[in-house]
């Protein structure tokens, strides 16, 4: 238990000190009252300071998770992860833990870069929110995490789709065909525009029955573009 002395004055120069007992429930109230005024930086510093005065309480793990947490809406991913993976990793028992487990996914997901950079990040992200769909599949954010991961797989496959035109417009068809046939294999949306890529690869190098059978494999949306492709062809 902490004390706070306050002091009074009695009689001219005379003291006396009186003690008021200050709880943990007390001190975590206060703490989260920053939380609830979106004050940040102070409720970390709150967080924090409970968590080290009274590591055992029942709201300890609370605690934790909110220092995350205020990382996270603060923007701060980095520190965010790193606070989430201390639950994780030592309050397997939390009542916080999934929702953890969901904010470390979504915190990798906001750090995921931009289509022109390495998507390593991007990589750990889908790994994070597959984690998650395993281990909650009957959570109430289970379509939360399968929207996040979609967005993510359907980056990955941007930036895939990206590497295989600009293989094509360099003229190294045959490096464009292997980024193409994995985005087709994938079965997304992306297909379509990937196997009129390859055909046009095949086009190039003058394999006229690959690239025809590309082309058929077009759906009816890009017919008029399939069609345009075939009547080269001959």
């Amino acid at each position: 238990m902490r004390y706070l002395l306050i002091f009074f004055l009695f009689l001219g120069c005379s003291k006396k000190v009186i003690i008021e007992k200050i709880s943990p429930e007390e001190d975590f109230k206060k703490a989260y009252s920053y939380f609830e005024k979106k004050n940040y930086k102070e409720a970390i510093n709150h967080f924090q300071a409970f968590f080290n005065l009274y590591y055992g309480n029942q709201y300890i793990d609370d605690a934790q998770f909110y220092i995350g947490e205020s990382y996270y809406r603060m923007k701060d991913y980095e520190n965010a992860i790193t606070e989430f993976n201390i639950l994780i990793n030592n309050f397997p028992g939390s009542d916080f833990l999934e929702l953890a487990y969901l904010r470390k996914a979504q915190a990798l997901e906001k750090l995921a870069p931009l289509l022109q950079r390495d998507q390593d990040i991007t990589r750990k992200a889908i790994e994070a929110y597959d984690f998650f769909i395993l281990r909650f599949p009957e959570s109430d954010s289970i379509n939360v995490a399968k929207e996040g991961k979609e967005r993510l797989v359907t980056r990955l496959n941007l930036k895939e789709f990206e590497i295989a035109r600009l293989y094509y417009k360099m003229g190294k068809y045959n490096s464009a065909i292997i980024y193409l046939n994995e985005i087709i294999a994938k079965e997304n949306e992306l297909k379509d525009k990937a196997l009129l890529l390859l055909g046009d690869c095949y086009v190039k190098l003058k394999e006229k029955e690959k690239a025809k059978e590309a082309f058929l494999s077009v759906s009816e949306e890009y017919k008029k573009e399939v069609e345009k492709r075939l009547k080269k062809l001959k």
